[in-house]
């Protein structure tokens, strides 16, 4: 694994030391933060149409129109800074690891990551040990990985295609169940590095300038 094990360790069942993928559940939060938005703007809509200027006449109507409009994209984008932190935490249930201790949660591990610009104001990135021990270095990690693709929109859902398509390469050469966990742990921090490198440059559809590609080397 990526933390030393020893006989004296207490034994823990698959359920305190593990994560199992829910894919439904997963696909389920992606569409509940698409949908929140609409939902909420159309409530709020319906809500406060009462109040809205309506004069006669098609004039009324187009007035009516702009006011409703303006109330729907305030409150969709309000309620969509919202719902996308349900994104992170979908990614996270498409992953299944093994944990050298308890498995922790789902939720608060996104909740704590947030963004890139939030770790790095509690914390600092990538300086000093992520953690004091084994569990609680998984934990940044994982982290650190949630912002990651926060950071960065290319790295959303590549990490899960990268770790299936190793996950089969890995059954079809024979590998134990302790090298497949070291694997998806390898998966999953293959592109930690990112976390450093602005996303405009990460982003950057025009040619590189030597100073950005020393960024990526770095």
């Amino acid at each position: 694994m990526l933390w030393p094990m020893r006989a004296s360790e207490p034994t823990r069942g698959a359920a305190e030391q593990s994560w199992s993928r829910a894919p439904g559940l997963a696909r389920g939060l992606r569409v509940a933060s698409w949908l929140l938005p609409i939902v909420f703007a159309w409530l709020a809509v319906r809500g406060v149409s009462h109040w809205f200027w309506h004069p006669e006449g098609w004039t009324g109507m187009v007035v009516w129109l702009v006011q409703a409009v303006a109330v729907a994209a305030t409150v969709s984008f309000a309620t969509e800074r919202v719902a996308r932190h349900l994104l992170p935490l979908a990614a996270l249930f498409e992953v299944s690891l093994v944990f050298p201790d308890t498995a922790p949660s789902r939720f608060s591990t996104a909740l704590r990551a947030g963004t890139v610009k939030k770790l790095a104001a509690r914390e600092g990135i990538a300086s000093g040990p992520l953690g004091e021990d084994a569990n609680s270095t998984a934990v940044a990690a994982l982290e650190m990985v949630t912002a990651v693709g926060d950071h960065d929109r290319l790295t959303r859902g590549h990490t899960e295609r990268v770790r299936a398509y190793a996950d089969l390469i890995a059954v079809e050469i024979g590998l134990s169940d302790d090298d497949r966990a070291k694997l998806a742990w390898g998966v999953l921090l293959h592109d930690l590095g990112k976390i450093t490198v602005p996303a405009e440059i990460l982003n950057k559809s025009e040619k590189l300038t030597d100073d950005e590609w020393q960024q990526l080397r770095n």
